[in-house]
């Protein structure tokens, strides 16, 4: 169990998450304030709002790396408009059959909000999704680096 206090550090700049349970009692405001990179590699988050709450709280991160999250349909629904200050962002959506993701339009509502981004990676994967998708693909303005695995 991560005790809540872990979460008011002003130190850490970088956490990796690659645990698949955890139990983290994550506050709705000043959530790691220096936090500059997260890797979340196959955890499986207690709660749904859990994940959504810490990225509320860290107003100054610069790289974003999702990896096998089990729950990506729920935080594809969440608002991530906070992440002005995100450089770089990896994605890797790996599920067997996209058609079984109740929104994958959700899956362009999430590349929205890190349009930003100096650097995307994501995987072979993500792209079918959005294959799938009636929205229109979003523009990223300042991206100068794109990498697709497979």
């Amino acid at each position: 169990m991560v005790h809540v206090s872990f979460f008011a550090n002003k130190i850490v700049v970088k956490l990796e998450l690659n645990v698949r349970h955890i139990i983290m009692t994550i506050p709705t405001h000043g959530c790691l304030p220096s936090l500059k990179s997260l890797h979340v590699g196959g955890v499986d988050f207690v709660d749904n709002d859990s994940f959504r709450k810490l990225l509320f709280g860290c107003l100054v991160l610069e790289e974003l790396f999702i990896s096998s999250f089990k729950d990506f349909q729920n935080l594809i629904n969440y608002s991530l408009a906070n992440l002005h200050a995100l450089l770089n962002a990896e994605m890797s959506v790996l599920h067997p059959r996209l058609s079984q993701l109740v929104d994958l339009d959700a899956t362009t509502n999430l590349l929205n909000e890190i349009s930003n981004v100096l650097s995307l990676s994501c995987n072979d994967d993500l792209l079918s999704a959005l294959t799938l998708c009636k929205k229109p693909l979003p523009v990223f303005p300042n991206l100068d680096h794109l990498l697709i695995r497979r």
